[in-house]
Order: C-alpha cells, then sequence, then structure tokens
C-alpha cells in the first residue's frame, strides 16, 4: 500500500536586502517524457554554488547540462548523480581554461533527489546542506572556501572564491577529477531539507540556519531567513516533506513558494544577465512513497492533545462521582465552629489525585510504546532496504560499475541503522560485508593507524623520519619537535617531545628567522654521517644531529631568490625545488655545508610552479596540485603515466617513494579522498590504503620509513603510523 508525498519548496535569492525572482542558480526539476525508466519516479532539487556576480547564462548551463544527464543515465540514483556532477564539472573546467585566470569561476554544488521515501544527496566542491526533523538538525558539509573582501553592494570579490583553503574540498571547475559525497536519508512528512552554499551564509550568525528550521512552515522559514539575512547576499532553497491535505487544498500545497516581497520592484538585468533563459521553476508533483512506520510530530502532538481532553473528561467525571458517592447530604443547621477535616474529605482529595494521574500515566505509557515501536518499524526497514541493495549488488557480476553504485547505497542504508542502533550486531555484520565487497571492487586496503601523538591543532606540517626518530616541522609555530620510536614504530618513548629547532633562537653568531622545510639527509657520496637539514628564511641551512646538537650549514646562493617548494635528499646531495622558476637546484656537500648550487636540468625546465611535494630514489617524482606526477631522470622529464586509478586525485598533498629506483611503490596522500594510493615506479595502480574512522581525514604531511616498511602521516593534528600493506610480487 503507498499514500502520495507532497512537497513544498521554498526559493529565496537577496541582492542588497532585495528579493530576486528566478533564481539562476538553483532548480527544482521533475522527469521529462523521455527520461530513463529508473528515473521517472525521482524530483531533482539542485543548489550551484559558484558565489554571488556569476554569469546567470554560466549557471543556466550547467544546471541544464547536469539535469540533461540525470535524466538520461539508467541505473541507480547515486550512480546518476555522480555523472550528471562530473557533466556540469567538465563544462566548467572547459569554459575556466579558455578564461584569464583573475575570471574564472569555482564552487561546490549540491544535488538532492527525492525517490519514495528516500532522499538522495550529492555534494561536489564546498557545498552545504541541513536535514531536520523534531529533535534532529544534521549538518552536511564540505570543505569551504576562503573569505575575501566584499565590495561597496555587499557582494564578495570574483577573486574571493577562485582559490580554496589549504583544507578546502577541491572546487567544481578547478580539475577533471571530481569528488562526489553521497548521503542517503530515510525521510518521514514533516521533515525537512535546506540546500545553500558556503558563499551565501557568511552574513549569517552562527547556528542561524538550524534556528530557521525550528520555525515551522517552509513560509515562515524562509521570511525568517530573508530578516536573518539583512542586506547580505544571501540565497537557499527550502523542501518540505508533507502528508496529502484534502482535495480542495492539494493545488495550494503543491505550488512553489517563493519569497518576493509585493512592494519592492526587481532591479533591472544588466545586459550579460540576458544571455540564455533559466530552467522553468515547476511545481512538484505528489510522489508515491511506501508506508511510513511512524507518522510526523505534527500527529504526535494532535494525538497528545485527544488524550489530554479526553484525561480531563476522566478527571472531571471521577470527580463528580466521588464527591457524589462520599459527601453527605447537606443539613439546614445553624452555623457551628469550625471543625477539623473529616475522613470523607480526605478521601476526596485522594481519589482526586488518582483520577488526575491514571490518564496521564496511560497517556504516556501509550506514547512511549508508539514511539518504540515506529523506532523498531524504521530500523527494520533500513536492514530490509540495505539488503535488498546488496542482493542485487552481488547479482551484477557483469556491470561493476552499477554493482558498486548498489554497495554504496546499501553502506548509506546501514550507517543510519548504526546510528539508531550502535551495537546491533546484524548491523555490524552486514556493514562489514558490504565494506569488504567494495573495498574489492576498489582495491582498498584497510589499516588500523596507531596514534603515536596529537599536536592538538591541525596546521601543515612537515615530516622527516631517521632510523630512530621521527621529526616534525610546524611552520606556524616555527619549531622543530624530535620523536624517538621503539622498536615497534608504532609507540613514542618520551612523554614530552622536545624542541630541537624554534624560530628566534641563536645559532652561532645568528638569529633564525622562520623554519621552511626539513629533510633526513643520510650519509653518501662525500657526505660520512647521517643528519637532519632544517632549511630556514634567508637560505640559512642547519644541521642537526642527535649526538652533536644544532649547528648551521654553509649554503651557496642561487642565482636568484628562493621560494622552496619541497626538499630532497639522495647520496649525499641537496635538492631544493624552487617553485617560482620551476627549477631544482642540486647542491654537493663540501666539509663546511653545501656549496654553489647547479641546476638539474640540462634542457627548459617544466612547469612546476604547482608543486606541492618530492621524492628522489635516483629519479625524481615531483607531485603536482592537479595529481599529475612528473618524473625526471638525467636532468630531463622521462615518461610517467598513472593507469588502473579509477577515482582520479581529489587534493594531493605529499609523495613518499619505498624501494629502490625499479621496485617498490610510489605513495600519494590525497586529503581530498582520505587515502594513501600505491602506485608501481611504472605509473600502474597497485591500491589504495584507507583507515577506518577519521585517522585519514585532512592528511597534512606524510613520510615513509623504507627500512621498516613503516608510513608516517599527520591528520588533524595528529600523527599516526602503520605498516605497510604488502605489495604484490612482480
Amino acid at each position: 500500500m503507498t499514500i502520495p508525498l507532497d512537497s513544498v519548496v521554498g526559493e529565496l535569492y537577496l541582492v542588497g536586502g532585495v528579493p530576486q525572482p528566478d533564481p539562476p542558480h538553483l532548480a527544482v526539476l521533475t522527469p521529462p517524457r523521455r527520461a530513463a525508466r529508473d528515473r521517472r519516479e525521482d524530483t531533482l532539487f539542485v543548489f550551484l554554488d559558484l558565489g554571488p556576480g556569476t554569469p546567470p547564462a554560466l549557471l543556466v548551463e550547467m544546471i541544464r547540462r547536469l539535469s540533461n544527464a540525470y535524466w538520461r543515465r539508467a541505473g541507480s540514483t547515486t550512480a546518476a548523480l555522480r555523472h550528471a556532477i562530473a557533466q556540469a564539472n567538465a563544462y566548467l573546467l572547459e569554459e575556466n581554461l579558455g578564461l584569464p585566470p583573475s575570471t574564472r569561476r569555482h564552487g561546490g554544488i549540491t544535488c538532492a533527489v527525492l525517490r519514495g521515501n528516500s532522499v538522495f544527496l550529492a555534494q561536489s566542491g564546498p557545498a552545504l546542506a541541513l536535514y531536520a526533523r523534531p529533535g534532529l538538525v544534521r549538518r552536511y558539509e564540505q570543505g569551504v572556501l576562503s573569505p575575501g573582501p566584499r565590495d561597496e553592494a555587499g557582494i564578495a570579490g570574483v577573486t574571493s572564491y577562485l582559490t580554496p583553503t589549504p583544507d578546502a574540498e577541491l572546487a567544481l571547475g578547478m580539475s577533471r577529477g571530481v569528488a562526489v559525497h553521497l548521503h542517503h536519508i530515510a525521510v518521514q512528512p514533516g521533515d525537512l531539507l535546506l540546500l545553500t552554499g558556503p558563499t551565501w551564509v557568511s552574513g549569517l550568525p552562527q547556528g542561524g540556519l538550524e534556528d530557521a528550521l525550528t520555525q515551522g512552515t517552509v513560509e515562515a522559514i524562509v521570511t525568517y531567513l530573508s530578516r536573518l539575512a539583512g542586506d547580505a547576499p544571501f540565497s537557499a532553497l527550502v523542501v518540505e516533506a508533507r502528508l496529502p491535505v484534502e482535495a480542495e487544498e492539494e493545488e495550494a500545497v503543491r505550488e512553489v513558494t517563493s519569497y518576493v516581497a509585493p512592494d519592492v520592484p526587481a532591479p533591472p538585468s544588466s545586459p550579460e544577465e540576458k544571455v540564455g533563459e533559466p530552467p522553468p521553476r515547476l511545481p512538484l508533483p505528489p510522489s508515491r512513497i511506501p508506508s511510513l512506520p511512524s507518522p510526523p510530530w505534527r500527529i504526535y502532538l494532535r494525538r497528545l492533545a485527544d488524550w489530554g481532553i479526553l484525561g480531563l473528561g476522566l478527571l472531571a467525571d471521577g470527580v463528580r462521582t466521588l464527591v457524589t458517592r462520599t459527601l453527605p447530604e447537606p443539613e439546614a443547621v445553624p452555623a457551628r465552629p469550625p471543625r477539623r477535616r473529616s475522613e470523607a474529605e480526605g478521601n476526596v482529595l485522594l481519589m482526586a489525585g488518582v483520577a488526575i494521574a491514571i490518564p496521564i500515566l496511560v497517556a504516556l505509557l501509550v506514547v512511549a510504546l508508539y514511539i518504540q515501536r515506529s523506532q523498531t518499524a524504521y530500523f527494520q526497514g533500513l536492514l530490509e532496504e540495505a539488503r535488498r541493495e546488496m542482493e542485487v549488488a552481488s547479482s551484477l557480476t557483469s556491470d561493476p560499475e552499477t554493482a558498486r553504485e548498489h554497495w554504496q547505497a546499501a553502506l548509506g542504508f546501514l550507517k543510519e541503522a548504526r546510528q539508531a542502533r550502535p551495537d546491533d550486531e546484524t548491523v555490524q555484520r552486514l556493514y562489514t560485508e558490504a565494506q569488504a565487497a567494495l573495498d574489492l571492487m576498489e582495491g582498498t586496503v584497510r589499516v588500523q593507524p596507531a596514534l603515536l601523538w596529537d599536536y592538538g591543532v591541525s596546521r601543515p606540517y612537515r615530516l622527516a623520519v631517521g632510523p630512530v626518530q621521527l621529526f616534525t616541522l610546524d611552520p606556524e609555530a616555527g619549531e622543530v619537535v624530535q620523536h624517538t620510536l621503539d622498536a615497534t614504530r608504532a609507540n613514542v618513548v618520551e612523554k614530552e617531545a622536545p624542541i630541537i629547532a624554534y624560530r628566534g633562537q641563536q645559532v652561532g653568531e645568528e638569529r633564525i628567522g622562520a623554519l621552511l622545510d626539513l629533510v633526513w639527509m643520510p650519509a653518501g657520496g662525500r657526505r660520512l654521517q647521517d643528519a637532519l637539514l632544517i632549511l630556514a628564511e634567508g637560505n640559512r641551512l642547519l644541521e642537526y644531529n642527535p649526538t652533536w646538537g644544532l649547528k648551521r650549514l654553509t649554503l651557496g646562493q642561487p642565482p636568484q631568490p628562493l621560494v622552496p617548494r619541497a626538499l630532497g635528499a639522495f647520496n649525499g646531495k641537496l635538492y631544493i625545488l624552487d617553485g617560482v622558476s620551476s627549477q631544482i637546484w642540486r647542491y654537493e656537500p663540501s666539509t663546511e655545508g653545501y656549496g654553489l648550487p647547479e641546476s638539474y636540468f640540462v634542457a627548459p625546465p617544466p612547469d612546476l610552479s604547482q608543486a606541492v611535494g618530492m621524492a628522489i630514489d635516483g629519479s625524481i617524482y615531483v607531485l603536482l596540485a592537479d595529481g599529475r606526477i612528473v618524473k625526471l631522470f638525467g636532468g630531463e622529464p622521462f615518461p610517467y603515466q598513472i593507469s588502473g586509478l579509477e577515482q582520479p586525485f581529489v587534493r594531493p598533498v605529499a609523495i613518499a617513494l619505498e624501494g629502490d629506483k625499479e621496485e617498490g611503490a610510489i605513495y600519494v596522500a590525497d586529503a581530498g579522498a582520505d587515502r594513501i594510493v600505491a602506485l608501481s615506479k611504472q605509473g600502474a595502480f597497485i591500491h589504495q590504503i584507507r583507515a577506518d574512522g577519521d585517522a585519514f581525514a585532512e592528511i597534512t604531511a606524510m613520510a615513509v620509513d623504507g627500512a621498516s616498511r613503516t608510513l608516517f602521516l599527520v591528520a588533524r593534528g595528529r600523527l599516526f603510523s602503520f605498516r605497510l600493506p604488502p605489495l604484490p610480487e612482480g
């Protein structure tokens, strides 16, 4: 048995406090006549956030391409969402490549699909959405863009939204690879969904969106948000799921509600805004969903009110009966002095209290039982949906792409079930089974990192590993700390990490400035001892030996000032990658340090201006911000192509090597996808390493100890280590 579900949508688009009609960056879309069969019951909501001031024609075309890709894509809902967002990203990237950097647009997107009694939420780039039901507000937020100054009209400048902060999600239009974060929500009538974007909420007070969702109706939420935004630019899309209303009210409920002040005319459009037509805004038709296991909170309130009235009626009847039966008949006697309360009067008060308590206790018991049964039915429904998705995924042996989407959908249902009952053994077993199947398809190896240290704050740390020591540079604090490791590499010996170098420290006759980078230099060539090298500003080089302490070394000056992006060490030589000139300067060791550098390249160097890391094993591997790896050998670029990596790098931040020049592996830390990717020295994908929980969230630094096959990383200000999984033979 199914019942119709009505949806009410509210659109809000304010510029300078003035409501604007037909927002070009959001859409509410229903299936066209020739939609794929799997899409015919869907309603698609889109909020595209490229920052205020984006040309409307660009936004309209992106939504058009996204919607066309979605409606034509057969298969699972999540697969269609991934495909649609990838198409929109490809179009924006193509447009950006033809524009000067100062006018390129980047941002994020949130798509929501209402299908049956489920909402599938997909986000890419900096994005923000909130989901609310009685007693719960859940925030779905991806990386944010750095805020910038606003112009006189209160709109942030174009360049404010072009570059994400170091810990931000990779934005749309920056790379061909796009990371799509998927969520599944089991909806009930009365639930609310709010779509907006990080660039639109900077003018709101903290907690303002959450407060708005407590206002009840869509109209009240939109009105509240418009008052809250004031003169700041703001936009949002609010969706409410409702039970059916009476026939004469259906048309009013189905209309899309847009907040437009009747007495304030919209400003005239500029000539460029007339290019292209915005997508049509259609009223949402009623969808069909399975009968829900629990009613919305409004029905709870209505029933509580009915029970309260019933209780009051019972109370009145009880009191009237008790008074009639227990009080003596009135007598006409002269007035007499006050007397003590009779036993009959005491019984009246006692019975009145009992009459009040009984209906209240009954009502509370009924409510508790009803809620318990509803929660049980909701939990069992999630398990049934998960099992159904797992059965479908298991049967699709010849279609791994579609099978992957069904495994992901099963995990979405099971995550909801784990939140409802974290200790349920059945949920844990099914979750482990689904995760293992998905890991096998994606070449994922799961590890359990050991927590070595907690620095307390997330920063762009740098790591260097020696035979028994691990060194961490905090550039913002301007200090280097030393950790001594035990034989397992999973524990730190000291309870307090000693600081071995710091900004402003007196070394010889000079005070040291900002500390920029560090590298462990093994003995080799003309260098006779292992040591840690620390590069400081002003082309100053420090050497730290755990036995002899800290001293300054000479470092020859290159032809132009250095802007170091990475340090490397090989066979006693020091390598410094200069991000401005795209040069790699090679320094030969001397008795006092390192002399004048020589250019590594025998020909004009390739473009290394976007380098984020460098590793050397005889060949040099330079990791670029867009995920490409430039391999160099003998002073020239050497062919290197990554193959077999299904999900492109989202935000690579570090690179490390294991093994010799031909064997072993290259490890790339992808902070945007919470993973470590292992590649062969020839570029073939080996596997990706993930950890349960948030051990790999927001990776900022990585180092590998090849002797013990141990990888060290810093994520969210915490230092972890784990043994590397075995590499395939051959």
